[in-house]
């Protein structure tokens, strides 16, 4: 098979063109309009202003979502025998510039978003892009080393 044919199959794997795939406009195939909220991936859905709010009130230390145990349940690195696996429960975490953060980051056809916190310092940050790629970019790592200091 040619690469070309190769290609093509797998986007049918990734994306339904005909559900989801308007008509081309000149350069550009737009996606047609369509609820995301599969059970899959949990389809969250959300402007930057809420997210901003949902990293604010995860971020106080008052613990307006959860109390205290349940926040540091969620927050606490899962070991693995006895070694990190770089994941709490559904946050993937690291360090930048000596900075704990935890992350989450997801996208789709037309989307993608990043959220990060950084609970010592009492900071977050949010991107979100409007785009076809379906990688996870980390993003955050080059925007926020901007603003961060060594620790």
């Amino acid at each position: 098979k040619t690469l070309k044919e190769k290609r093509k199959e797998r986007e049918k794997v990734l994306i339904d063109k005909k559900k989801y795939m308007a008509e081309r406009e000149e350069k550009w195939q737009p996606f047609r309009n369509f609820y995301v909220n599969g059970t899959p991936y949990g389809g969250m859905i959300g402007s930057a202003k809420g997210l901003i709010r949902y990293a604010q009130a995860l971020l106080d230390k008052t613990y307006p979502l959860l109390d205290e145990a349940y926040w540091k349940i969620l927050f606490t690195e899962a070991r693995a025998g006895g070694r990190h696996t770089g994941m709490s429960l559904s946050w993937f975490t690291g360090t930048l510039k000596g900075n704990r953060y935890y992350a989450h980051a997801g996208g789709g056809g037309g989307y993608y978003v990043e959220l990060r916190l950084y609970p010592e310092l009492g900071v977050g940050s949010v991107v979100l892009n409007n785009r076809t790629g379906m990688r996870d970019e980390r993003m955050l790592d080059k925007t926020d080393g901007y603003f961060l200091t060594d620790k």
